[in-house]
């Protein structure tokens, strides 16, 4: 048995590296017979293989050593490459299609749940015919680019109508500021389409062709969010959209100020607009501009209810036949005038004077806004006193007297509405006062105060029976034998106002009629009537602030530039651009 004296590892395999580093340090003409093992060849005899020992080799090495690979191991790298290489070439073309499958199956949901409405956005004229898709698009010579930057708002279908308006004009002023093509998907709201009350948005750039899904899109508030080229937002994201606002759009010691202000038990003439948020207003009111364009439909609605109210037909007064509003006597189809009997003319001017009567003519109108109690809204946010509550009548009483006391007296101190416009009616003038409100016992409190029996009061006229009479199985506004039993409680939303109601139980077509309706009466007192007397804590209360515009909400100023208070005026909150009114306070 051969000795171990010279390697206490002995009992290692002779060609394991072990064995190979021990016998480095034995001399060779040792006494004790070594153990060999006869090297591994790695290729042709005489090779120096891989585990080849160079020290017990008598042939002299190169100094770069060689290397080998098996044939089986070699067989098997390539079937690997091979492999690899397929993956790279099929696996994306199949992830590709499924993708492209995905937006196929949410492009035919959307059209579906659309039922026919166009989109809230429309190429110019000559770019019509160009469909969504990747890329830019080329017709004539002429090339249409593609949307770099996309910011997606989402419509939802759970809240109210200006509550989710006023979000997506938050996102509008973001998209504006940060550059971004603003595009709205509003297949799932609960109002309708943005085109069923309003012409649709005109951009410039071609949207992806999957410009509605949010799968590759960037959610807004995650980290770095700006610097993405496709993000989308939501009424989910009202927190991160506040943030934005405050952090990059408001003075700080401004907002300060604002905080530290104390009113009484109603907003002063005047706090409507706090001069902080003036500048964000403009940007609200640009975006609005772009947003807010009544269509064919709607705008006939307002031109007959400011007819019904007296607040002019949308024409200049004292001019016969004016093409503004559409007379009789124009021509149609043709070029040529055609004669017109005396007597007709003379009767259609009677008519016209009739419908559109001087301010001489008739007292002041003045809208409000009734939205009734609501204890929850903390009004202390705004400085009123924590005795009052939000919707309290009392406070709306006061402010309606403040809006008839300046329509009828002028005076430095306290003038008209409008140095432009003066609108100062006879005090002895009856004025009319037009509730807006979807709520039948709240109207009947309000008429129930003695002290406004010297006014008129009127609500805004509903939809027209011929034209309700179509949901009769839902509204059940007659009986007839064919009358099925009901099928939710709809019936109850034109006496009673209820969210979960309108989103559960009301049709499509009927929620559209019903929302052209509100949505004329919110542009006729916002714009056209003499006051409106709103409540700012209310979604509905902003929105109609930043309808009547910087004169609207402002009004004269006095010479240290602060605002007298315009024509809509609130009584309990001022116009804050966050959902969230304390959310301008961080």
């Amino acid at each position: 048995m051969a000795s171990t004296a010279a390697d206490r590892r002995g009992h290692v395999r002779g060609e394991s590296i072990a064995q190979k580093r021990a016998g480095r340090g034995v001399s060779t003409t040792s006494a004790s017979p070594q153990h060999t093992t006869p090297a591994r060849s790695g290729g042709a005899a005489g090779g120096s293989g891989l585990f080849d020992d160079p020290s017990s080799s008598g042939a002299r090495t190169s100094p770069g050593t060689s290397f080998a690979i098996p044939p089986r191991l070699a067989y098997r790298l390539l079937a690997g490459c091979v492999a690899a290489l397929v993956v790279l070439q099929v696996v994306p073309a199949l992830f590709s299609s499924s993708a492209q499958k995905t937006i196929t199956a949410q492009a035919r949901h959307r059209k579906a749940l659309m039922a026919g409405a166009g989109e809230s956005w429309i190429l110019p004229r000559k770019w019509r015919g160009i469909e969504p898709g990747d890329g830019p698009a080329t017709l004539n010579g002429e090339t249409l680019p593609d949307c770099k930057r996309v910011l997606l708002y989402r419509f939802e279908g759970t809240h109210g109508f200006s509550s989710e308006l006023m979000h997506y004009l938050r996102a509008g002023v973001i998209a504006q500021k940060l550059g971004y093509t603003l595009l709205a998907d509003d297949s799932g709201w609960n109002y309708g389409a943005l085109s069923d009350y309003f012409l649709p948005r005109l951009i410039h750039c071609r949207p992806p062709a999957d410009w509605f899904s949010t799968d590759l899109a960037t959610r807004l508030g995650t980290r770095r969010w700006q610097g993405k080229d496709r993000v989308w937002v939501s009424r989910e994201m009202e927190r991160e959209m506040d943030q934005w606002i405050r952090d990059e759009m408001l003075d700080p010691s401004m907002v300060d100020e604002l905080r530290s202000r104390q009113h009484g038990r109603i907003l002063p003439e005047g706090e409507t607009l706090p001069l902080a948020f003036e500048d964000v207003f403009a940007d609200f009111a640009s975006t609005l501009k772009e947003v807010w364009r009544p269509n064919a439909q709607l705008a006939l609605l307002v031109r007959q209810q400011r007819l019904e109210l007296g607040l002019g037909g949308g024409a200049l007064r004292h001019r016969k036949n004016s093409p503004t509003f559409g007379g009789r006597n124009r021509n149609i189809g043709g070029g040529g005038s055609r004669a017109v009997d005396s007597q007709q003319q003379d009767d259609e001017d009677a008519e016209w004077e009739m419908n559109v009567a001087e301010r001489s003519d008739r007292g002041p109108v003045v809208g409000v806004h009734l939205v009734g109690r609501r204890p929850r809204t903390d009004l202390s946010v705004f400085g009123i006193s924590n005795a009052v509550v939000a919707g309290d009548l009392e406070v709306v009483y006061e402010g309606a007297a403040n809006a008839l006391r300046r329509l009828t007296h002028s005076s430095i101190t306290s003038p008209g509405y409008s140095r432009s416009r003066p609108n100062i009616f006879p005090p002895t003038a009856t004025p009319t006062l037009v509730a807006l409100t979807n709520n039948e016992t709240l109207f009947s409190v309000f008429t129930s105060k003695s002290s406004l029996s010297e006014y008129n009061i009127v609500r805004t006229s509903p939809p027209p029976f011929d034209e309700l009479r179509q949901f009769n199985e839902i509204l059940r506004l007659e009986v007839t034998p064919d009358l099925q039993p009901p099928k939710g409680n709809a019936n109850k939303l034109l006496r009673e106002w209820d969210q979960q109601i309108w989103n559960e139980d009301v049709p499509r077509k009927l929620k559209v009629l019903l929302t052209r309706y509100f949505v004329r009466d919110l542009i006729v007192m916002a714009q056209h009537a003499d006051a409106f007397v709103v409540s700012g804590a209310s979604p509905t209360g902003r929105l109609a602030i930043l309808l009547s515009g910087e004169d609207g909400a402002i009004g004269p100023r006095d010479l240290n530039g602060g605002s007298f208070g315009g024509r809509v005026r609130s009584v309990d909150g001022w116009w804050s651009p966050t959902a969230r009114a304390g959310s301008v306070f961080g």
